[in-house]
């Protein structure tokens, strides 16, 4: 039998195997592959929620995602619809021109487009997720990790196989790669 990923927050979502894993992960970096349509958006909008109204840091999360259009649709639009059925966002809590969600408890949620990478630098986080990441420049990622040296936190990296021809293959999967993944 399955557990909820959340108690309280969000205590009716019921994670896959997979998902719980990643969920629970201490990792300082754990990426999630999967074929289209297989649950990886949605886990992140749930684990990017829990997370976020969890954190005791002070510090911020971000979550990115190759263009504004993709960060719109696939995560910041779900995010805060999310947070609007469990009660959790302030009123006006979210600025669609900033990309900034702030919840009912003060944590803030910000969303940028890898597309700008130094849109990254000056953002004080404790935690990342970003989507497709295989489909972002590989400048925006070293930004995200730089960020997180700060506080030496957790970074997700959510995405579908774009072959080998990618900076995310030759950096994770290649057999010349440094980090030796599967």
């Amino acid at each position: 039998m399955r557990q909820g990923a959340g108690k309280g927050v969000l205590a009716d979502y019921v994670p896959t195997a997979n998902a719980l894993h990643m969920h629970t992960s201490p990792a300082k970096e754990t990426i999630t592959l999967s074929p289209t349509r297989a649950g990886k958006t949605r886990s992140l909008i749930r684990h990017v929620i829990i997370r976020s109204w969890n954190n005791r840091t002070g510090f911020d999360y971000l979550v990115y995602a190759p263009t504004y259009r993709d960060l719109a649709v696939l995560v910041e639009g779900p995010i805060v619809s999310e947070l609007k059925k469990y009660g959790l966002i302030r009123t006006n809590g979210h600025n669609w021109s900033l990309h900034i969600t702030t919840l009912k408890n003060g944590n803030r949620i910000h969303y940028r487009s890898a597309e700008e990478p130094d849109r990254f630098n000056g953002l004080d986080i404790f935690e990342a997720a970003g989507d497709e990441f295989t489909l972002c420049k590989k400048e925006a990622i070293d930004n995200v990790r730089n960020r997180l040296l700060l506080t030496n936190g957790q970074h997700f990296m959510f995405g579908t196989p774009k072959g080998t021809s990618n900076w995310g293959f030759n950096e994770f999967f290649s057999p010349e790669s440094a980090y030796c993944l599967p």
